[in-house]
């Protein structure tokens, strides 16, 4: 959905958009890979549960960057790692009367730059979503509002960010043709890059079965960016054991470079 996302809800992956959209979702997993052409590579994985009005969440990322081929002073190839990057989340949601969720997560990270020292800094996320109308959802969230990092002499700045957005849900009834479309719009400001970011995204969708998404954002410095290319298959019943399951696929066609990165991800709902 180009980033946009901040207003959609009840599923545990969207934590990272907007820890709010944890509540309502139930219990479930999810299990994700992202793979570019140029050796990096990022494993997910979520587990969320029910405890009381509360839906909890607990995940992990690993995210290899890939090496660095250098020339030492003796002429011989050295290969170092350019970036290696494990996080942990925790998070929390649930509902606030009939029309608003809010949420609050706790993301731990360690990371290990060029073979140096690795650094670590914890950053807290918090929103909320409301439901405007039987079609709309409103979101707003404040993500990484914590420390930048040190990683020998190199500091980097906090990447807090303020986001807000909405959902909008069309139904067209039909079996011929699509019957559900959501359209996803987010504003994103960061403080560290002062500027804004504007995600978009389009998802189609067939039944409930099978979608197709599309997205982007449009930047005050980079222009058009982030496109991206997604397709959802979904099904699961009572009986099977899975009340429901996802398995998507997405891929990013990068205008700034040449990598086109892909991620596949299977979602679980118990």
């Amino acid at each position: 959905m180009g980033g946009a996302g901040s207003a959609l809800g009840r599923d545990s992956s969207l934590i990272w958009m907007n820890p709010s959209a944890l509540a309502g979702g139930g219990a479930g997993a999810v299990l994700a890979g992202y793979m570019g052409l140029t050796g990096e590579v990022t494993m997910q994985g979520i587990g969320a549960f029910n405890y009381k009005n509360w839906t909890l969440c607990l995940g992990g990322v690993w995210a290899d960057s890939g090496k660095l081929s250098l020339l030492d002073e003796d002429g011989n190839e050295v290969n170092q790692t350019l970036q290696q990057d494990v996080m942990a989340i925790l998070g929390a949601g649930r509902p606030v009367g009939d029309l608003m969720t809010a949420g609050i997560a706790v993301k731990g990270q360690r990371s290990d730059y060029l073979d140096l020292a690795p650094d670590y800094r914890v950053v807290i996320d918090a929103g909320a979503q409301v439901k405007a109308f039987k079609t709309l959802k409103l979101g707003v969230a404040v993500r990484n509002f914590g420390p930048g990092m040190v990683i020998s002499d190199y500091k980097t700045e906090s990447r807090t960010e303020v986001r807000g957005g909405a959902a909008y849900r069309i139904e067209w009834p039909g079996s011929l043709h699509p019957d559900g479309f959501v359209l996803a719009a987010d504003a994103v400001y960061s403080f560290a890059d002062d500027e804004f970011v504007y995600p978009g995204g389009l998802e189609i969708w067939w039944q409930d079965l099978f979608a197709i998404r599309i997205g982007g954002h449009y930047s005050e410095t980079k222009t058009l960016g982030n496109l991206t290319l997604g397709l959802c298959a979904a099904g699961g019943s009572t009986e099977s054991g899975f009340k429901r399951f996802r398995l998507e696929y997405a891929t990013r066609l990068a205008r700034e470079t040449d990598s086109y990165p892909h991620t596949i991800s299977l979602t679980f709902g118990f």
